[in-house]
């Protein structure tokens, strides 16, 4: 028994060195990696990889969790959702296509997996109702609107928001410098700019820029040379017993999920009522609600370089009088309907990208401040 789980164990760690080396996945990618597969071995027991059927892979899968959603009683057991069930299903089609291709299994049944179908609506922005009472309740400390801000604001990821250092904000220039996208690509982004565009076209959603402006600068000052943020790092840690090297990180991100949870509450909101990602599509969809244009997945930071004009249609279906414009990649200079000279937002809405359908020209006109 104890030599077949060393056996898988063995594969999966040959498996992991891959994916770190030859494929230089992220350290979070392969965190998630190897938490999935030591749960694998935990599974599959005495079985070994190259013996297990369709029946012992679907039980790994359709597995019991404990909760993980807010909107779960603590302790609860769940079956995992189907966005879970799928990323569970390629790390082990992953893992059986790199054995097979090596001899290290002679049959594969991963392949044989059926993927759950999923019924997201997306993008889903945080209610114009919450937003208003949580950005202009008294309670807000100048790291709860940084926070909240970056995401609403200028549309960054949990983890951008948790791994920003107070090094790569320029309050001088307004603008985040240096740091990290997801896939671990640098960018640069004009916060200012960003939220003075909202202001002026959603001033109901913004009120005063400075509010969220001034709590930058401050909370900047006040974590020279660390995270803004300060939750800790997502340098990864390491235990004894797991099959990879990296068992998991330090997850900061996680920790920005309660502090979520725990502002809203003392906002007198329900703790689930919006999550981090949901101010990333807020960002994205506040900004062309009755307008004719929608910005470009480069400030997005997103890969696809577009947007999916059709998710934003339907959310914003009541906004009439805009069209939503599919962008796409394009290198060099990009092409723009708009005069960019005199507005230091617009170059990073355009980047690498192409309009294809008309732009208002005054649209993406930033306010002097």
């Amino acid at each position: 028994m104890n030599s077949t789980i060393e056996a898988n164990s063995c594969c999966m760690g040959a498996y992991l060195d891959w994916l770190s080396g030859t494929r230089n996945c992220s350290p979070h990618t392969y965190a998630a990696y190897s938490g999935t597969l030591d749960k694998l071995v935990v599974h599959l027991d005495a079985t070994p990889l190259g013996e297990a059927s369709v029946m012992d892979l679907e039980a790994f899968v359709e597995r019991p969790r404990q909760r993980r959603s807010p909107n779960h009683a603590r302790a609860q057991v769940v079956v995992g959702s189907a966005a879970t069930r799928r990323r569970d299903i390629t790390v082990v089609r992953s893992l059986y296509r790199f054995l097979r291709e090596r001899g290290m299994v002679d049959s594969d049944r991963s392949s044989l997996l059926r993927v759950p179908l999923l019924n997201n609506r997306n993008p889903r922005p945080v209610d114009d109702d919450v937003w208003r009472a949580l950005w202009g309740s008294d309670v807000l400390s100048d790291a709860d609107r940084v926070m909240f801000g970056l995401g609403f604001f200028c549309g960054l990821r949990r983890a951008e928001i948790t791994n920003l250092a107070a090094s790569q904000v320029d309050c001088d220039q307004g603008q985040l410098v240096g740091f990290v996208r997801k896939g671990g690509g640098e960018a640069v982004f004009p916060y200012r700019s960003a939220v003075l565009l909202f202001a002026e076209r959603l001033p109901r959603l913004v009120g005063d820029p400075q509010v969220f402006l001034g709590a930058v600068e401050r909370r900047v000052d006040a974590r020279s040379g660390d995270l803004v943020m300060g939750w800790g790092s997502s340098t990864p840690n390491r235990s004894e017993g797991g099959v990879g090297a990296v068992r998991g990180p330090d997850w900061a991100s996680h920790a920005m999920n309660r502090q979520v949870r725990r502002v809203l509450v003392r906002c007198g909101l329900d703790g689930g009522v919006l999550t981090p990602h949901a101010l990333r599509h807020s960002f994205v969809t506040n900004p062309v609600a009755g307008r004719r244009a929608v910005a470009c997945g480069g400030v997005f930071g997103g890969a696809s370089g577009r947007v999916d004009d059709d998710a934003v249609c339907r959310d914003r279906r009541r906004s009439a009088g805009w069209t939503a414009c599919r962008l796409k990649k394009q290198k060099g200079r990009p092409k723009a309907a708009a005069n960019d000279d005199d507005d230091p937002f617009l170059p990073h809405l355009f980047f690498q990208c192409r309009i294809v359908h008309e732009v208002s020209s005054d649209f993406f006109r930033t306010p002097t401040p």
